[in-house]
Parts: structure tokens; C-alpha cells; sequence
């Protein structure tokens, strides 16, 4: 009597591992990409807090991290400076600080680079707007919506991009 497995019973298990596998992995995927976003909401609302107290102090929004009440999280340099943007990076992370800009005066930008779809934008207009942001450009963007979405509700679009609110 031989002992061993037939050809059609490893081709049934490796076909359920086939079908495991294509379920977890974008569950998993998903997962990730929510926990970096958190992440995100975390650092940027910390930034946002400390603009809101330069400001408070001052009667400006600035760009520059230096003049913060706290520190930039380890490896962040500035990558690109103008009179109304500074953007700070450490490879993996882009931080911007505009003075003025789109959506009214300061606010932060805190994005994963270099193209994932979603990114945190916190406006210092008197409506204190935070949104989720999608790239609608990029071959993840529906899992961008479908996480933002879990944060708030669809404010509005352009031609580049879908808002949602965080709350």
C-alpha cells in the first residue's frame, strides 16, 4: 500500500488556498492602508493644533516648523520652500504648511508618497474643515474613497480629487 497524496487532492488544496488568499489579501491591503491613514489624522491634527496656537500667539498662520511648539517626527527635512509653502519630508511621508492657498487661509497637508491615493488636508478657515483626500488619477482610488468614507461623509469634488469630511 503506497502513502502520498493524489494530484487532484493537492490541486484541491492549493485551489482553496488560491481562493483564501485572493479574499485575506485585499482585506489585508485595506487594513494597512487604514492604519497609515490614521496615522495621518494623528500627525496632522497634532501639526494643526500647534499651527492654531502660533496663531493664537501671533495673528499669522506660518510655514515654518520651526516656529512650532513642537517637533517635526524624526528624519523630516524641507524638501521644497516658497514665500506660502514649505513641504517637509522623510521618503515616505510629505508634510505641507501653506500660509495661503486653496480652501482659504493656513492650513496643513500630510500625504504618504510618493502616489497613494489619499491624503489629510486641515483648513484653518472658520468652518475648521479637515478632509479626507483622493487622487482620483490612481489605480487604488476606490480604496481610498471606501476608507475615507469611514471617516465622513462626500463633500465635494473636482476635476483631481474627492473630499470627504473627517470627523
Amino acid at each position: 500500500m503506497r502513502k502520498g497524496f493524489t494530484l487532484i487532492e493537492l490541486l484541491v488544496v492549493v485551489l482553496i488556498i488560491g481562493i483564501l488568499a485572493a479574499v485575506a489579501v485585499p482585506q489585508y491591503q485595506k487594513s494597512v492602508t487604514r492604519s497609515r491613514l490614521a496615522g495621518l489624522i494623528t500627525l496632522a491634527a497634532s501639526i494643526a493644533q500647534a499651527e492654531q496656537r502660533y496663531y493664537m500667539a501671533n495673528g499669522e498662520y506660518t510655514t515654518d516648523a520651526e516656529n512650532l511648539d513642537i517637533s517635526m517626527p524624526g528624519g523630516f527635512s524641507l524638501v521644497t520652500s516658497s514665500e506660502d509653502l514649505k513641504i517637509y519630508s522623510d521618503g515616505k511621508i510629505r508634510i505641507g504648511l501653506y500660509e495661503e492657498g486653496h480652501g482659504g487661509p493656513g492650513r496643513v497637508g500630510v500625504e504618504l508618497n510618493p502616489s497613494d491615493s489619499f491624503f489629510i488636508l486641515w483648513h484653518f478657515a472658520p468652518d475648521g474643515q479637515k478632509l479626507c483626500g483622493v487622487k482620483k488619477d490612481v489605480g487604488d482610488a476606490e480604496l481610498g474613497k471606501s476608507i475615507c468614507v469611514t471617516y465622513g461623509p462626500f463633500a465635494y469634488e473636482n476635476s483631481s480629487y474627492w473630499y470627504y469630511y473627517l470627523q
